[in-house]
């Protein structure tokens, strides 16, 4: 699937603007086929979850009613309404985000 197909279809951004994230599975949660998008910065790290979880629902790795945990940097879960240039900007490495997430939780 394209990962242009979104809910909002102004969340990924192919411009040098946008701000690069890898997206890594971690434990049993099924790999994404997009492992890495760019996206604009004024969106939420809402936006990155509702992209996880689309994904996986559409691969069928993920049941609606799942519960599903993202991470930066396999350390904390950032507040859902998290600005993605503020996550960036603090805790970027290698000029990406990181984000894991799992099906179950992972980390504190």
């Amino acid at each position: 699937m394209d990962p242009k197909q979104q809910t909002d279809p102004d969340f990924i951004d192919d411009n040098d603007d946008g701000i690069e994230i890898s997206l890594n599975a971690v434990g049993k949660a099924s790999k994404l086929k997009t492992s890495k998008i760019k996206v604009k910065r004024k969106h939420t790290f809402q936006n990155v979850i509702t992209f996880v979880r689309t994904q996986l629902e559409k691969g069928q790795a993920l049941k609606p009613d799942q519960s599903l945990f993202l991470y930066i940097n396999s350390q904390f879960a950032p507040s859902p309404n998290e600005r993605i240039n503020d996550l960036y900007e603090c805790f970027k490495t290698q000029n990406m985000l990181i984000v894991n997430y799992s099906i179950t939780e992972a980390w504190g």
